[in-house]
């Protein structure tokens, strides 16, 4: 689905705006007709391959990838075989086996037909961290598939990754040409990414204008409503920001930085009780991740701030 952080200053402390999360947020497996011809076992090769399919589908993945193991060992031309079997070694995390099976499946199919496969080889070039080849990937599917709207979304996250913003929402906006077919959360995604991009060339507008129809689209992502109050902290508008951050905790009560940037804002507005609050359940939140880092530095904040207020003996308001 690879956190980055941006840095928004206010009196006392930074409020911290986690703006993208970039992932792939939704990569369709290749479940479509068997296209080629086994030569070896054919029906028993296909058996495994539906297997396969269906242990995706329910994502058992080791078990999905043994049965692709299988099909491969029986007929070692049957491309979605190594197709899907590139997105399991994604979920597992084994990046090397995944480019290797997608590149594989290019050299066995015509490149007229083999548009999933460069959608999957630009995944996992993604997922490696090698942004440049998923461009490359994600161009060559382009090419031959002018409304593949994942092509579109993913190479956009993958300029993001390179902080080439503009041409980030250029893709993105290229994606909300062909949304037809998508879903009301996948819109969404497409919004929040569009609307972190215009975050960080400082459009801030534009920011808020996407992040408010992302959270039309799908009011349940806690990832729109974030963003959405670091967007508004940005602005200024200190209401909103808390309250969306609010929104954000309410769907996801585990969400470190909402709990973190809530805190910097409740003591900006001389909310004390709640900032320490806040900053408490922070603490425990970064603890649960182990991020340990962040866990000391938010309990070193919360106790820089119970002092200052035993020192100047302010009375603390929720």
């Amino acid at each position: 689905m690879l956190f980055r952080t941006s840095v928004c200053m206010n009196r006392l402390y930074r409020v911290l705006c986690s703006l993208s999360i970039a992932v792939i947020f939704w990569i369709g497996y290749s479940v479509s007709a068997f296209a080629q011809t086994p030569l070896n076992s054919p029906s028993k090769a296909e058996n495994y391959l539906s297997q396969a399919i269906e242990q995706i589908q329910q994502q058992h993945y080791s078990q999905a990838l043994q049965a692709l193991n299988q099909a491969i060992n029986l007929d070692n031309t049957l491309v979605e075989a190594y197709r899907d079997r590139c997105l399991i070694s994604v979920q597992l995390g084994n990046y090397s086996q995944a480019i290797q099976d997608c590149l594989y499946a290019t050299q066995l199919q015509p490149h007229s037909n083999s548009n999933n496969t460069y959608l999957n080889l630009g995944i996992a070039y993604y997922r490696s961290g090698d942004f440049t080849h998923a461009i490359a990937a994600y161009d060559h599917l382009i090419e031959h598939q002018a409304d593949a709207v994942l092509g579109y979304y993913n190479r956009g996250l993958a300029y993001s990754e390179l902080q080439d913003y503009t041409n980030a929402i250029a893709d993105y906006n290229q994606a909300l040409n062909y949304t037809a077919s998508l879903e009301a959360s996948q819109l969404a995604e497409i919004y929040i990414d569009r609307g972190i991009a215009y975050l960080m060339l400082d459009q801030i507008p534009y920011a808020i204008a996407n992040f408010s129809t992302a959270i039309h689209h799908d009011a349940s992502n806690p990832r729109a409503h974030y963003n959405h109050a670091c967007a508004c902290s940005r602005q200024g508008n200190t209401h909103t920001a808390l309250q969306e951050f609010t929104a954000t905790l309410h769907l996801n009560p585990n969400h470190a930085l909402a709990h973190f940037n809530r805190a910097m804002l409740r003591q900006q507005q001389g909310l004390y009780a709640g900032a320490i609050a806040d900053l408490k359940a922070a603490c425990q939140c970064f603890t649960n991740q182990g991020n340990l880092a962040a866990s000391r530095h938010t309990l070193a904040l919360m106790e820089k701030l119970q002092q200052w207020l035993l020192s100047t003996e302010i009375q603390t308001i929720a």
